[in-house]
């Protein structure tokens, strides 16, 4: 199995065809992006909702086996995908013993 995105990479993906009231669709705008995905970064909902839409548009755009692949095949598989991220981007790195 290759190892399925990044939560980031997710995020991003999600931020491209995610629109704010105060963007315009036709005209890519690298500071609002930028401020989409460091929101996801930031919220924990942001996150899900922008990384979740990643992976929906993956879904959508034929990419199924690619998913599977990454065992990325349900709902419920990208909110595990989702937590063991939170989890081990939270997690205390081992003590070093000398």
């Amino acid at each position: 199995m290759k190892a399925a995105p990044e939560v980031l990479t997710l995020c991003e993906l999600g931020a491209l065809l995610v629109f704010r009231h105060d963007e315009r669709p036709d005209v890519f705008n690298p500071v609002i992006h930028a401020d989409k995905v460091k929101q996801s970064q930031l919220d924990p909902n942001a996150q899900f909702f922008f990384a979740y839409t990643g992976w929906a548009i993956l879904a959508e755009s034929g990419m199924e086996g690619k998913l599977a692949e990454w065992r990325l095949t349900s709902d419920n598989d990208i909110q595990d995908y989702l937590q063991a991220a939170a989890e081990k981007a939270t997690a205390k790195p081992p003590k070093r013993t000398t």
